[in-house]
């Protein structure tokens, strides 16, 4: 039974069940795009930080590594 479950799932894999729909390369968006700076980079991080204050797990390592990037894009701009 678990050999037909994992057939089944490999073939579902294989076979997708809608077309892929292609992308523009328009669509494509510089990274440089997507990361914050300067004030928007300030503003997230207080954001961030208000998060933090009123959160159960206030030393969420994930949160903080944000908070400190984005004290850093803050900085260089």
């Amino acid at each position: 039974m678990l050999d037909e479950t994992i057939s089944a799932l490999e073939w579902l894999a294989a076979t997708p069940m809608i077309p892929p729909t292609p992308l523009a390369e328009d669509d494509v968006v510089p990274i440089g795009h997507l990361l914050y700076r300067g004030r928007a980079a300030l503003d997230r991080a207080i954001e961030l930080r208000d998060q933090l204050r009123q959160s159960r797990t206030p030393n969420d390592p994930t949160a903080l590594d944000e908070l400190f990037d984005l004290l850093e894009l803050a900085r260089a701009e």
